[in-house]
C-alpha cells in the first residue's frame, strides 16, 4: 500500500467522530434488538430531543448574537442554522413522541404548526448550512468546505428530488409504493 494511502487510512481510522458514530450505531442496533418496539421508538425519540435541545441551548447565544448584530459575521448563517436544526429536531421529536403517546391520531400529522417545525424550519436551516462555505475550515488544496462544484451538484440533484417528489405527491394513490417499501423500513 501506498504510504500516503497508508498515512490517511490511520488518519481515518483514528477519527474520535468516527468511533463515536459507530459506537452509536452499535448501540441503537443492540437496544432496538433487546427492547420491545413500541418503548424502543418513544426511548429514541427522548434522546433526540434531548440532545437536540443541548444543541439548541449551546448554540442560542452565538445565534442571537448573528441576528442582532450591527456587523455581520461570515459564521451567522452557520450559527443560526445550527440553531434553527436543533430547534426543528427537538420539536419535530417532542411533537412524534406525543403522536405516539396518543395513539397517532391522523389529525396530529396534517397540521401547519407541525409542517413549520419539523419540515419548513429544517429546510432553511440546511441552506443556511451551505450558505456558509469556507467558516469551518478550508480543504487541503484551499477550496472552501463545502466545495462549490458539490454545492452545484447537490443543488441539481436536490432538484431533480424535488421533481420527483413532487410527482408523487401529485397522485391520487400512492399506497402502492408505500406498501412495496415496507419491507425494507423494519
Amino acid at each position: 500500500m501506498n504510504p500516503r494511502h497508508r498515512q490517511q487510512w490511520k488518519q481515518f481510522l483514528g477519527c474520535r467522530v468516527l468511533w463515536i458514530g459507530i459506537i452509536w450505531l452499535v448501540l441503537f442496533l443492540a437496544l432496538a434488538k433487546s427492547l420491545p418496539e413500541q418503548p424502543f421508538l418513544e426511548f429514541v425519540r427522548i434522546v433526540a430531543a434531548t440532545t437536540s435541545f443541548v444543541v439548541a441551548v449551546a448554540f442560542s447565544k452565538a445565534a442571537w448574537e448573528s441576528v442582532s448584530s450591527d456587523e455581520s459575521d461570515s459564521t451567522d448563517s452557520l450559527a443560526i442554522g445550527i440553531f434553527l436544526l436543533a430547534v426543528s429536531n427537538f420539536v419535530t421529536n417532542v411533537y412524534l413522541l406525543l403522536y405516539r403517546l396518543a395513539e397517532q391520531p391522523a389529525w396530529m400529522l396534517n397540521v401547519y404548526s407541525f409542517a413549520l417545525f419539523s419540515g419548513w424550519l429544517a429546510a432553511m436551516a440546511a441552506v443556511l448550512h451551505v450558505w456558509a462555505p469556507g467558516v469551518l475550515r478550508r480543504g487541503p488544496n484551499g477550496d472552501d468546505v463545502p466545495p462549490a462544484r458539490l454545492r452545484t451538484v447537490g443543488v441539481v440533484a436536490a432538484a431533480g428530488v424535488f421533481v420527483t417528489l413532487f410527482v408523487l405527491a401529485t397522485q391520487p394513490n400512492i399506497i402502492w409504493l408505500v406498501e412495496a417499501m415496507r419491507p425494507y423500513l423494519r
